[in-house]
């Protein structure tokens, strides 16, 4: 016995050393974290991140570097004579240089600024919820993926199962030969039907090979053909809707609110100071031909008084854009909630359908039984009996299906209502 283990541990070592049980939970956060806009997020951030700072940059002072140079037909002159010898009135240069530094700061402006932060927040949170929103809709592709290449593990399990079985049967169609029993068209019924089978057998793993491929690419990770998938383990609860649509809804809303409070302000007076240092000439005295430097400095005041009720129409529209988006969020409840009574209703039938199948597949298998015991004392034939063989068989997998359908409309349902 020994003997034959080690044997089977040479032959079969990578059957037995690298087969891997994955579960649907880790294809669906593989797929979540290797998704190609999966790096979004940190752009996003970073983006919203500095799109903040620019805002709060709106209380530092603004420093602009001028610099002017020209030349004008005229300038102001006093031609006057002036009863003293020797002395007459200046007048300005008709070439003019400056070189000036520029301030202003902003002193108050009704907290338009803290405002402005906080919708940039905003908009940067709904962004990552659109694109998290989008990432997850790989959940029903990689749900499908994995269940379908479930049927087709089941199906190669139920298909390797019966070829056994009806390769062990050549022996008694052969010993039904030799005691005249049977016919040599009987071995060759059965010997067709396992040709058929091993067909199949390859057709499925043909099919089952290109699914792997697709998973893989989806997941990001090497899945062997060798690998099993274990069946989910999800039960029937009518959880809570927890989609991130309804927060990027929200999110929306917010920023609308946000947006009108921005409007409010916008109303209120502006107070900053402001000055200028430069080095020109002429300066600040008009009349002087010389190079000198100057500054001057103040404060300034501004309010838009009258707007012709533009803030007002801006507003009001803010508060149709906000009916808009309830009336979206609504229509979205009301599909999401239609989507889950459906698959309710699926996984009520399924459910119902796996008793059936069940009794019927027990019939079936006791019906095996009877034709083969009757094919061994040679009163039926192999094609009787390869019939019935064939019913079970198609009894078999359609159980296997359905419950693997069963555990899919599971998975879809948590997945639907946000919950996967």
């Amino acid at each position: 016995m020994k003997t034959i283990y080690l044997l089977l541990i040479v032959i079969f070592p990578a059957t037995i050393w690298a087969q891997v049980e994955l579960n649907l939970e880790d294809c669906l956060l593989a797929a979540v974290k290797n998704h190609p806009r999966a790096g979004d997020r940190d752009l996003l951030d970073n983006i919203s991140a500095n799109n903040q700072l620019n805002s709060s940059a709106m209380w530092k002072p603004v420093v602009d570097l001028n610099g002017q140079m020209s030349y004008q037909s005229d300038v102001i002159d006093l031609d006057i004579d002036l009863p003293i010898p020797d002395v007459s009135f200046p007048s300005a240069p008709k070439d003019q240089y400056k070189l000036y530094v520029e301030f202003r700061q902003t002193i108050y402006e009704g907290g338009k600024i803290k405002q402005q932060k906080e919708m940039e927040k905003i908009s940067g949170e709904t962004s990552v919820l659109k694109l998290d929103s989008e990432i997850d809709r790989v959940k029903s592709e990689v749900i499908e993926l994995y269940f379908s290449i479930m049927s087709m593990q089941e199906g190669l399990k139920i298909h390797s199962l019966l070829l056994e079985t009806l390769q062990e049967k050549k022996s008694i169609i052969n010993s039904g030969i030799k005691n005249g029993l049977l016919m040599k068209s009987d071995l060759s019924l059965l010997e067709i039907e396992i040709l058929t089978i091993e067909q199949e057998i390859s057709k499925l793993n043909f099919q089952n090979k290109a699914l792997l491929s697709v998973l893989s690419t989806k997941c990001n990770m090497e899945i062997a053909e060798s690998d099993l998938f274990s069946p989910s383990q999800y039960s029937f609860s009518r959880n809570e809707i927890d989609r991130k649509e309804f927060q990027v809804f929200d999110n929306q809303k917010q920023f609308l609110d946000a947006t009108v409070l921005i409007k409010d302000k916008s109303r209120l007076p502006v107070l900053f100071a402001f000055g200028q240092l430069g080095y020109g000439n002429p300066a600040l005295n008009m009349l002087s031909d010389e190079f000198d430097t100057y500054y001057y400095m103040g404060v300034g005041l501004k309010w838009n008084i009258w707007d012709w009720n533009v803030t007002k129409r801006e507003k009001q529209n803010l508060v149709h854009q906000s009916g808009l988006i309830d009336n979206q969020s609504l229509e979205f409840k009301n599909v999401i909630s239609e989507a889950l009574t459906r698959q309710e209703s699926i996984i009520e039938s399924r459910e119902e359908n796996i008793e059936n199948l069940k009794l019927l597949l027990q019939k079936r298998q006791e019906l095996v039984e009877i034709y083969e015991s009757q094919m061994r004392e040679g009163t039926i034939k192999a094609i009787d009996y390869l019939k019935v063989v064939n019913q079970e068989k198609i009894a078999r997998i359609n159980l296997s299906n359905e419950e693997i359908a069963l555990q899919k409309s599971l998975a879809n349902y948590h997945n639907i209502s946000g919950n996967l």
